[in-house]
């Protein structure tokens, strides 16, 4: 892969990951959750063959180092998951490149 298409596929995450993103704050916090002793708020939105879990920072002394993580199922298989900071960290995880679950992220993400 060279350095232009690794720029090009990370733009395609974030833009993938707003708009996961927009969606998963429309659902209610379910809860909080520990992973590696940060604690994290719990959303989950999910829609069809389409589920996306937002686990966001949400330590009680925050700091701009501290990872959110979004992770996309799509017919109950991990498609796609990324994690970024405050302090301007962005990594994918996964990105499993299809244009079925693509579409139906980008029709509700229009839809909202």
């Amino acid at each position: 892969m060279t350095n232009g298409e690794r720029t090009g596929r990370r733009e395609r995450a974030k833009a993938i990951g707003r708009a996961a993103y927009s969606l998963a704050r429309t659902a209610k916090i379910e809860g909080f959750i520990e992973i590696d002793g940060h604690r994290h708020r719990l959303r989950t939105f999910s829609i069809g063959s389409l589920s996306i879990t937002l686990y966001e920072a949400a330590n009680p002394d925050p700091c701009d180092s501290d990872l959110s993580e979004l992770r996309i199922h799509f017919a109950g298989k991990k498609v796609f998951q990324i994690e970024w900071s405050k302090d301007g960290s962005f990594r994918v995880r996964l990105f499993e490149v299809r244009d079925e679950w693509i579409a139906a992220l980008r029709t509700l993400a229009s839809a909202d």
